[in-house]
């Protein structure tokens, strides 16, 4: 029960912080800073500002924040691994129980 609990509010935090990405760069594309600039401190970047969390198979933000909810190599994802290990274990326990 503890685990379900973390998993409901690990999925609604994680979804709030989707968001604000989604929020940022949608502020980044208004504000121009996707924009190519040529510097000499790093002269491999040619953006102000590192690009990597919208890519452009996503429509809308709400693809975006699902798709990253679902996502492997997330705590999320592991921690619902985590939760149904849990599940499984505590019916085999109860089952070993009820067998004796």
């Amino acid at each position: 029960m503890l685990s379900f609990i973390g998993i409901k509010n690990l999925e609604r935090e994680y979804s709030r912080f989707l968001e604000w990405i989604a929020v940022i760069e949608k502020l980044r594309e208004i504000l121009g800073l996707y924009q190519e600039i040529n510097i000499n401190k790093f002269p491999d970047d040619k953006y102000l500002l590192p690009k990597r969390f919208i890519e452009s198979k996503f429509s809308s933000s709400e693809k975006f924040i699902s798709y990253g909810l679902k996502k492997k190599g997330t705590l999320l994802y592991y921690f619902k691994a985590l939760h149904y290990t849990y599940i499984i274990l505590s019916i085999l326990i109860l089952l070993s129980i009820l067998w004796m």
